[in-house]
Parts: structure tokens; C-alpha cells; sequence
């Protein structure tokens, strides 16, 4: 593929994840700002976007407002919402072949709430909860038939 032929491809790439993103916000009534620029920020040696990001652009000013990275094979890895460069809100990362993963919420950059971890089957593989990025509270662990392999209170480890 020509160099030009590569660009195209990957500016189509980035048209369509806005129009996928936009969709996705007015279906859901979001009435956070719509992004209204993309950027490739990283390529796979194969030519494919591995980090793309999503700006608000007012005033001239840029500001990344979500991140959407990609497995090689061009299907989503992970994405989330940024505030002042970091992950602020809801993350979901997917298997190479689109199942999620996990999702969790992030704290100006810090784990923050509920997460949750996913088998491959889409079974519950691990849950718990952090607090400003410390593991808190009850944390539970299964296999992927859905029964409870393992239990217990999150400790804080220190190492002098």
C-alpha cells in the first residue's frame, strides 16, 4: 500500500470512530462536549491506528477528551474518557476479539470505584473495589463456570 493510500485509510479510520463516538453519545443523551477533532497518536508496524485520541477543540485550544486504542488486528483494546491528559471516568478494555475484558473507573488518573475483570466467556473473573488507587473492601474472585473460588478484604501491602 503507497504512502497515500495509507493515510487515507487511516483518516477514514479516524472519521468513522468519531461518528461511531458521536452516535454512541446522542443515543445515550450525554450532554458532555462532543469532540470535535481526532488524532492518530501511535501506529502498529502494520499500519494500523494503536492509540487514537479524541479532542475538544475550543477557542484554538485542544484538549484530549477520550482515548480509544486498538489491538493489531483493528479491533478496540481499550477506551476511556481524559481530563487534563489522564483517565478520568469509565475504562473498558476487550480481548483481541472484541468480548470485554474489564471495566473500572478511573480518578484524575487513579483507579477509583468499582472494577471488574471478565473470562473470556463473559463470565465474572474478578471484582472489587479501589479507592484513589488502593485495593479497598471485599474482593471476590471466580472461575469460568461462575462459582466463587476465592474471597477477601483487601490489605494494603508496604514494603519498607
Amino acid at each position: 500500500m503507497s504512502g497515500k493510500g495509507l493515510l487515507e485509510m487511516l483518516k477514514s479510520i479516524a472519521f468513522y470512530s468519531l461518528i461511531v463516538f458521536l452516535a454512541v453519545s446522542c443515543i445515550r443523551n450525554v450532554t458532555e462536549p462532543i469532540p470535535s477533532d481526532t488524532e492518530i497518536v501511535e501506529i502498529w508496524d502494520n499500519g494500523q491506528p494503536r492509540v487514537v485520541r479524541l479532542f475538544l477543540v475550543v477557542d484554538s485550544v485542544k484538549t484530549a477528551v477520550k482515548e480509544i486504542q486498538y489491538h493489531s488486528n483493528g479491533i478496540k483494546s481499550m477506551e476511556g474518557p481524559l481530563e487534563n491528559e489522564v483517565r478520568h471516568g469509565m475504562w473498558k478494555s476487550y480481548f483481541e476479539d472484541g468480548t470485554l475484558w474489564s471495566e473500572g473507573a478511573f480518578q484524575k488518573g487513579l483507579r477509583h470505584g468499582k472494577g471488574i475483570v471478565y473470562h473470556p466467556n463473559g463470565r465474572k473473573f474478578i471484582e472489587g473495589t479501589y479507592m484513589l488507587g488502593e485495593r479497598v473492601g471485599k474482593w471476590t474472585w471466580w472461575d469460568e463456570n461462575g462459582s466463587v473460588i476465592s474471597e477477601s478484604e483487601a490489605m494494603k501491602i508496604t514494603i519498607p
